[in-house]
């Protein structure tokens, strides 16, 4: 509605089952994604947007010595882009 672009990043931990917990945005910016950085502004618009969607995500669990283990600090860049059209 507003026209704004950007992208928040978020840490997680993956548990020992592959999905996501204490998800939490860290950082977010708004601007033209694709245009220079320098042109980017911090804002948090997407970060609550973000960190919801951080928890729907699955992935397969790290295996150590044959067992499943946690990620701590797992990084992840969602970007938002209008429609063209």
């Amino acid at each position: 509605e507003r026209g704004t672009q950007g992208y928040s990043i978020v840490t997680f931990t993956i548990t020992d089952s592959g999905s996501v917990e204490n998800a939490k945005a860290i950082e977010g910016y708004c601007g033209d994604p694709q245009g220079p950085q320098e042109e980017m502004r911090p804002c948090t618009i997407f970060n609550s947007a973000s960190a919801r969607a951080a928890l729907k995500l699955k992935y397969k669990p790290k295996i150590v010595d044959g067992k499943a283990v946690p990620v701590d600090d797992v990084l992840h860049r969602f970007t938002y882009v209008l429609d063209e059209s």
